[in-house]
């Protein structure tokens, strides 16, 4: 069985990898020693070149990558080939890479062609927004920077809500969070079969703490302004995230 991690980046992507990968299902290859903060983010070789060739060099690509057409189907064509060595091998194993959200639907256009599973979570905007503009030292960088986020969290979360609403995959969705509770975290029992879910969540104990907020006025301002702008948005992919959390179904306008 084939189980894909789906996510925006700084989202949760990598604890859901580390927690399969100890559980018994191989998602890299071979684990370094390293924590997350070392640069170890679980993910697998073979899938992140073909994903990196792709979308090619650029460090932006953690926001909004854009895929050439005449690419496509080479890609389409690496990764099954991929999933077919893997599935010789009859050992359970996986992958993440947050940017196979947005491809996701392009590779899989037939979910049902290959067995697979997928484990996905979100976190809220302003935890994601906040992870971004601590790292941005200049003002005007931290202005530049919010709109091209707050976008790129709608079209990572949306995407994902139209993954999970064709429902013809076997998945669950997870709230970054809510996973500090039990209650959410072993929801991951669900899709695991034989497998035991060993619990990987003290080692990213710093990530729960939040994202401190930014004193200056003026920014907060600025912060406001950009939110109220993608307010409906932002509230419309929430509802639809929560519904497909707790399994209920929301009106056809959303979907």
């Amino acid at each position: 069985m084939i189980y894909i991690v789906l996510g925006m980046h700084k989202s949760g992507t990598t604890l859901l990898a580390k927690t399969l990968h100890r559980s018994g299902i191989r998602m890299v290859e071979q684990e370094s020693g390293e924590s997350y903060y070392e640069g170890n983010k679980f993910e697998r070789k073979e899938t992140s070149l073909l994903i990196q060739t792709a979308f090619g060099q650029n460090e932006a690509s953690y926001l909004l990558p854009s895929l050439g057409a005449d690419l496509l189907e080479e890609l389409k064509s690496d990764f099954n080939k991929l999933m077919c060595k893997k599935e010789e091998t009859g050992v359970d194993w996986g992958f993440k890479d947050p940017r196979f959200t947005l491809l996701y639907q392009k590779i899989f256009d037939d979910p049902s062609a290959v067995p697979h599973k997928l484990i996905c979570i979100y976190r809220e905007i302003g935890q994601v927004v906040g992870h971004y503009l601590r790292y941005q030292y200049n003002f005007l960088h931290k202005v530049g920077i919010m709109p091209k986020v707050l976008s790129s969290w709608c079209v990572y979360n949306e995407t994902l809500c139209s993954i999970l609403e064709n429902g013809s995959v076997d998945s669950l969705l997870l709230k970054f969070e809510e996973i500090r509770h039990d209650s959410e975290y072993f929801k991951m029992n669900r899709v695991l079969d034989s497998h035991h879910l060993v619990d990987c969540r003290t080692e990213v104990t710093r990530k729960f703490q939040g994202t401190p907020p930014i004193s200056s006025m003026v920014f907060d301002w600025i912060e406001n302004f950009f939110l109220i702008i993608y307010k409906i948005r932002i509230q419309q992919i929430c509802d639809r995230l929560e519904a497909l959390r707790y399994g209920t179904k929301m009106p056809d306008v959303f979907r």
